[in-house]
C-alpha cells in the first residue's frame, strides 16, 4: 500500500495536508476538494488569531516622511515594535510608543482602504524606522504551497477540519466530543512553541526545505 504523503514535499504542504483531512472524509472519489482547502484554510486561520508564532514574525525598514502618514503592509496584522534605524543596537531599546509618538488610522479614498501610520508629532525631517510586526496568515493555493502551519501540527489541522465541518452540518453532538480534543491540542501547540527552550524547537522552512533565521523577523 503507498503512502498517503507525496515525499517531494513537506508533510504541510497543501498536497499533503488534504490528502490527510481527506482520510476523515473517505477519501471518495469527486470529493469536494475546495470544501476541504476551505476548512484547511479557517483552522489556520482560527491557530493563528490566538497564537502568533514565531515565523510570522517580519520587519520593515522605511521612512517615515514629513507628511507624516506611512501606509502599512497588506500583510501586516499587528504592531510589536517601531524604533529608530539609528538606535537599533542600542541597549536602552527606546521605542516609539503608540498614541504618543504615532496613532493608526485609515485612507478611505483608497480602493480598497488602507490602514496607515500617522505620527503624531509635526517632522521637520524624514525618520528612518523599522517596524517589527506580525503578519496575517497565508493562504495556500498550490497544491507544492505551504499550509500556513508547521508539519508537526497536521494532526491539529485534521481534527480541526473534522469540527469546523461539523458546525457546517449543524451535528452538534459531533462537535461538542471533538471541542475538548481541539481545544487540548491547540493548547499543546502554543505551550510548545513558548517553551523556554524555543531556540532549540522547530524553525520554519521553504518548501525546498531551506531554514530561515526568524530571530528577528524576516525582512519584508
Amino acid at each position: 500500500m503507498g503512502s498517503i504523503l507525496d515525499s517531494n514535499v513537506p508533510e504541510n504542504a497543501l498536497i499533503n495536508v488534504r490528502n490527510e483531512v481527506g482520510i476523515f472524509f473517505g477519501n471518495q472519489e469527486g470529493q469536494d476538494d475546495k470544501l476541504i482547502d476551505g476548512l484547511i484554510d479557517e483552522v489556520v486561520k482560527d491557530l493563528h488569531r490566538r497564537h502568533h508564532f514565531t515565523w510570522t514574525k517580519k520587519y520593515l525598514d522605511t521612512t517615515m516622511t514629513t507628511t507624516g502618514v506611512l501606509k502599512l503592509p497588506s500583510d501586516l496584522k499587528k504592531i510589536i515594535e517601531i524604533r529608530n534605524q539609528a538606535f537599533l543596537d542600542d541597549e536602552n531599546k527606546v521605542q516609539y510608543q503608540r498614541g504618543t509618538d504615532y496613532v493608526f488610522d485609515t485612507y478611505n479614498t483608497d480602493n480598497p482602504p488602507v490602514r496607515v501610520l500617522r505620527w503624531a508629532q509635526t517632522l521637520s525631517a524624514d525618520l528612518s524606522i523599522r517596524i517589527w510586526y506580525y503578519r496575517k496568515p497565508t493562504r495556500a493555493t498550490e497544491e507544492t504551497a505551504l499550509v500556513d502551519v508547521d508539519s508537526d501540527m497536521t494532526d491539529v489541522l485534521k481534527l480541526g477540519c473534522r469540527l469546523f465541518y461539523n458546525i457546517k452540518k449543524g451535528n452538534l453532538e459531533e462537535y461538542d466530543r471533538q471541542k475538548a480534543e481541539y481545544e487540548a491540542k491547540v493548547t499543546q501547540v502554543i505551550d510548545d512553541d513558548t517553551d523556554p527552550d524555543l531556540l532549540e524547537t522547530y524553525k520554519p522552512y521553504h518548501a525546498d526545505m531551506s531554514n530561515v533565521d526568524f530571530e528577528s523577523g524576516e525582512l519584508v
